[in-house]
Parts: C-alpha cells; sequence; structure tokens
C-alpha cells in the first residue's frame, strides 16, 4: 500500500484487519480460482523447471509441494476451508509488517494497536516437518522450442558450515549463455568455456544453490537444442 505518512494510523489497522478477518464473500473465492488457473498457465519455462525439480528432490514432502494449487483440488477451496487454515497458522507471531520511509516507532505502534484491537487470532502450535530428500526424475512437454534440464543434489542447509564451500562453488562454475560475449556476460566461468564454448547446441548453462532451513539444493540448469540435450 503507498499512502502519505500521515494515513499510516488509518491504513494499517485496514490492512491487519483484511488479513486477519477478510469476509472471503463466496463469489470473490470462485473468482479467484480462475487468477490461479492462469498464474499456473503463465509459468515459463524456467518457473516450471524450478517446480518440477524441487517435486522431484523432495517427493510428496515439504518443498515438494506446488506452491499453486491443482486443477483437482480447486473445488476445496470455499471460505469454510480458507478460515480454517487461518485459523490454525494465521498469528501474528507468524507475520512481518515492513514500512518503506516511516519511522519503526510509528510503525510498531500502530501495528500492536491494531492486533490488540482485533483481538487476533492466538498462536497455535504445529508440527514442524523437516523436508526429506528422495530425488528423482520429472520432465513435461512444454512450449519452448529448446530443452530446459536441470540436475541438482541436495546441498546445505541455510546457516550449515559447508554452505560457504558449496557457494564458492557455485561462483567458480558461473554460467555462460551463447548470446552473452561481454564484460561480465559469464564468459571466463568453468561453465561457459568448458560447457558453452565447447558445444554449439548448448544455448545457456549456469550453475545454482538454493538453501532452506532444513535443506538446499546445488545443480546446474541448461538450455540446449532438444536433440542434442543428452
Amino acid at each position: 500500500v503507498d499512502v502519505m505518512r500521515e494515513f499510516v494510523p488509518l491504513v494499517v489497522p485496514l490492512m491487519v484487519g483484511n488479513v486477519l478477518f477478510p469476509r472471503l464473500l463466496p463469489w470473490e473465492v470462485k473468482a479467484a480460482h480462475k487468477k490461479v488457473k492462469e498464474a499456473k498457465e503463465a509459468l515459463d519455462a524456467d518457473a516450471m523447471v524450478s517446480e518440477l525439480l524441487h517435486k522431484a528432490a523432495y517427493c510428496n514432502n515439504t518443498l515438494g509441494f506446488s506452491p499453486l494449487a491443482s486443477e483437482r483440488s480447486m473445488a476445496y477451496f470455499t471460505p469454510e476451508t480458507i478460515r480454517s487454515f487461518m485459523l490454525d497458522h494465521f498469528a501474528p507471531e507468524r507475520m512481518v509488517l515492513v514500512g518503506v520511509n516511516v519511522a519503526h516507532s510509528e510503525l510498531t505502534k500502530w501495528a500492536m494497536r491494531s492486533f490488540a484491537d482485533y483481538n487476533a487470532i492466538p498462536l497455535k502450535k504445529r508440527e514442524e516437518t523437516k523436508a526429506v530428500y528422495t530425488g528423482g526424475d520429472l520432465r513435461l512437454e512444454g512450449s519452448s522450442p529448446f530443452a530446459h534440464v536441470a540436475l541438482a543434489l541436495e546441498s546445505p542447509a541455510w546457516g550449515a558450515p559447508d554452505l560457504a564451500a558449496v557457494t564458492l562453488l557455485q561462483s567458480i562454475l558461473g554460467g555462460g549463455s551463447a548470446t552473452a560475449s561481454g564484460v561480465g556476460g559469464g564468459t571466463t566461468s568453468r561453465l561457459s568455456t568448458q560447457v558453452v564454448k565447447q558445444s554449439p547446441y548448448v544455448e545457456s548453462v549456469a550453475a545454482f544453490n538454493t538453501s532452506y532451513s532444513d535443506s538446499g539444493l546445488f545443480g546446474v540448469y541448461g538450455v540446449a537444442q532438444p536433440d542434442k540435450a543428452g
């Protein structure tokens, strides 16, 4: 929300009230079903690869679940089920309020008042399920003219002692693209010199490392001509 500073006392309670106790009218929830479907259809190749990668790495648990609802499950998203989820998981202790160009004391003052006025949902204990790396293989036909391939291994979680070494390895491997030849384009990285420049069929390749609180994924993501991807 973008407002003048003098309207912060008005806006913060409105935001908190809408987050904690939205009306969730049936027609609004039904209209959101269409937006979820549109968001899933709008995923580009990179986003699809990332979703499939996590789904294969953590099959049927935690990080392997898609952030977007499947078409089969959309019928279960009703005002009642959404409110039930909110009562189990929404609490001030699990929320973040961020303000830019507003005094911290002013923001926290109205945040505390808002939570008190709205009789915020009490914190409920919930089971902390840790991510279990399973590994696997998934493929999907897409509209891209190229083959997008990602290979990953489990890497250290955020804050682990070995995370620095993995991050350094990612930097050494780097990445490169067949269309990027200028300074800063990754032309001297290992993957650029040993993969992109060695094959005319590779469009781009890059190392990546994604860290979570209890696991991580380190790997290489490449784009190549479909008949030469193997």
